[in-house]
C-alpha cells in the first residue's frame, strides 16, 4: 500500500510542477470545448469528456508500460539463450568478413538507377529557382548595408 501514496505523491508533485501547470487550462478547455472565458463565466465543467481523457491517455502509456516490462522480462528469462544466439551470429558474420565462409545473401547489393531527366520543365525550374535565390539576395537588407557604408566611407 505504502507504493501506491508513493506513486501518488510523485504524480501528483510532477502535476504541480512549473512546466506542467501552464498547461492545465489549456487541456481543460481543449477536452471541454469551451474557451477559457467561458468556462470562468459559467463556472461549471462537464467531468465526463475530462474523465473519458484520463482513462484513454491512462490506458496507453499503462499498456506501454506493461508491453514494455513484458518484453523486459522474457528477455531475461532467456539471456542466456539469447547471449549464445547472439555470439554465435557475431562468429558467423566474422568468419564471412574475413573470407572463411561464404554466405551469398550477404554478399547482395541492390542499387536503384536514377533515370536520366528528359523532360523539359525541371531545368527551366531548377535555372527559375536559382535566379529567385540570386533576385533575393540581391535585394537583400546586407546588400544595402554594404552600399550605405561605402557611400559614407565606413568599410567595414
Amino acid at each position: 500500500m505504502i507504493e501506491l501514496l508513493i506513486a501518488f505523491g510523485a504524480g501528483l508533485i510532477s502535476f504541480l510542477s512549473p512546466c506542467v501547470l501552464p498547461l492545465i487550462p489549456g487541456y481543460v478547455s481543449f477536452i471541454s470545448g469551451q474557451s477559457l472565458q467561458e468556462i470562468l463565466k459559467s463556472k461549471k465543467i462537464d467531468i465526463v469528456p475530462l474523465i473519458l481523457f484520463c482513462l484513454g491517455f491512462s490506458t496507453v502509456f499503462i499498456t506501454l508500460g506493461a508491453s514494455a516490462s513484458f518484453l523486459g522480462q522474457a528477455l531475461l528469462q532467456n539471456s542466456e539463450t539469447l547471449r549464445i544466439l547472439a555470439g554465435v551470429i557475431i562468429i558467423i558474420f566474422s568468419l564471412q568478413l574475413i573470407g572463411v565462409i561464404n554466405i551469398g545473401y550477404l554478399n547482395l547489393e541492390k542499387r536503384f538507377e536514377a533515370k536520366k531527366i528528359t523532360t523539359f520543365f525541371i531545368p527551366i525550374h531548377n535555372r527559375i529557382s536559382f535566379w529567385i535565390w540570386l533576385d533575393t539576395l540581391h535585394r537583400s537588407y546586407f546588400r544595402l548595408y554594404i552600399s550605405f557604408s561605402f557611400h559614407r566611407g565606413n568599410f567595414i
